[in-house]
C-alpha cells in the first residue's frame, strides 16, 4: 500500500513540473507558523511537540481553478515525552532521581520541499478557498533530545552515546519521503493577498535506522500557517 503511494505521488510530481512551461500565472509569497508534531507507532503513544515552520512558496496556475504550489520550508518536528523518573539516571548516580515524571524531548529540523497540487475556488469577492494534495521529502538538518528531572537537564545528539545518559534516542533516517494534504484561503490585500493554511503531513519512511517493523517510526506533522503572495506574471 505504502509502495503504491509512493508511484502515484512520484507520478504526479512529475505531470507537475513538465506542465510548468504552460503555466497562466505565476505568484510567490512566504508563510511561517505553528507545528504540532509526534511520531507514529502501533505499540507506543508519543506526546506532542510545538514547533516552528517558515518557508517560501511559488504558485504556478495552469487555470482559474489548478496550480502547483511548490515550497521549501524550514520545520521543527519530533515528540515531548514524560518518561518514569527511576529512567532518567544523570552521570550513572541513581540518587539523583526524583519522584517526578521525567521527560525526553526529542527535535528533528528538516528542510522539507512540498509539491502539491491545488483545487481552487475562484469566488467574486476577496477569498480565495482551495484544497491541496502531494509529495514531500525532508532532508534532516539536525537531531537532538533533552532529558530532564527535576532541575536537571541533559541533552545530546539523536544517536549519540553519552557517558551522563547512555544512549540516545535513536539515529535517524536522513530523509524522510512523505504525503501533505491540506487547505486555505486566499483573502484580497493590497497587491497581493494574506494566506492561511492548515495542513497535515505524514511521514511514509521508516525515520528509526536500528529498527525494522519493531519500533518503526513515522513523522506526523500538523502546521497553521500564516503569509503573504503576490502575483509576478498574469
Amino acid at each position: 500500500m505504502r509502495r503504491s503511494w509512493v508511484i502515484a505521488l512520484s507520478l504526479l510530481l512529475a505531470q507537475g513540473i513538465a506542465g510548468q512551461a504552460h503555466a497562466q500565472q505565476l505568484g510567490a509569497g512566504l508563510r511561517t507558523g505553528v507545528s504540532l508534531s509526534d511520531f507514529q507507532n502501533d505499540l507506543v503513544k508519543f506526546g506532542t511537540r510545538v514547533g516552528f515552520a517558515f518557508g517560501g512558496f511559488a504558485e504556478l496556475r495552469f487555470a482559474p481553478w489548478f496550480a502547483l504550489l511548490p515550497e521549501l520550508q524550514f520545520v521543527g518536528k519530533g515528540s515531548d515525552n514524560e518518561i518514569p523518573s527511576q529512567t532518567a539516571f544523570f552521570g550513572g548516580d541513581a540518587s539523583q532521581t526524583t519522584q517526578e515524571l521525567a521527560s525526553a524531548d526529542v527535535t528533528i529540523n528538516y528542510l522539507e520541499l512540498l509539491v502539491p497540487i491545488a483545487l481552487t475556488l475562484p469566488l467574486h469577492g476577496p477569498l480565495e478557498p482551495r484544497l491541496y494534495v502531494g509529495p514531500t521529502l525532508a532532508l534532516e538538518l539536525s537531531c537532538r533530545v533533552a532529558y530532564r528531572s527535576g532541575d536537571l537537564l541533559r541533552q545530546s545528539g539523536c544517536a549519540e552515546e553519552s557517558t551522563e545518559i547512555g544512549m540516545g534516542f535513536v539515529e535517524t533516517q536522513s530523509f524522510d519521503f512523505g504525503v501533505v494534504l491540506g487547505g486555505g484561503v486566499d483573502i484580497a490585500a493590497g497587491p497581493g493577498a494574506v494566506t492561511a493554511d492548515i495542513r497535515y503531513t505524514l511521514g511514509l519512511t521508516n525515520i528509526n535506522a536500528d529498527a525494522g517493523g519493531e519500533l518503526a517510526l513515522h513523522n506526523r506533522d500538523l502546521q497553521i500557517l500564516v503569509g503573504y503572495a503576490v502575483r509576478l506574471s498574469e
